[in-house]
């Protein structure tokens, strides 16, 4: 096993064994132990594309930023998907509007 390999199965091994020392494989955890195995799964396909520690930490950044952008979208991109796909885009996100918070009346 080359020197990439071998850190690939470590940290692997390291993360299986810290999931379940959390309790995250367990069926009474969040998800029902899904978040466990979906960490692992995540782990597996970081070591299959050759990440270092540091493109996995700079991927998962770019991961977290499209997910809150996703779901937490400005005006112009609910404007911009409405479009898009067609459709009318609502009153809310029309130019010239406050951003729209989800709702949420607390600033």
């Amino acid at each position: 096993m080359d020197k990439k390999s071998l850190e690939t199965n470590e940290r692997h091994q390291f993360f299986k064994k810290r999931l379940k020392e959390m309790g995250l494989y367990d069926k009474d955890s969040s998800y029902e132990g899904m978040l466990g195995t979906a960490v692992e799964e995540l782990s597996a396909t970081f070591g299959k594309q050759g990440h270092s520690g540091t493109s996995a930490m700079m991927t998962v950044a770019v991961f977290n930023q499209l997910m809150m952008e996703y779901q937490n979208p400005t005006n112009e991109q609910m404007r911009k998907f409405a479009e898009e796909q067609g459709q009318e885009v609502p009153e809310v996100f029309k130019e010239g509007q406050p951003e729209f918070n989800g709702g949420d009346t607390h600033e």
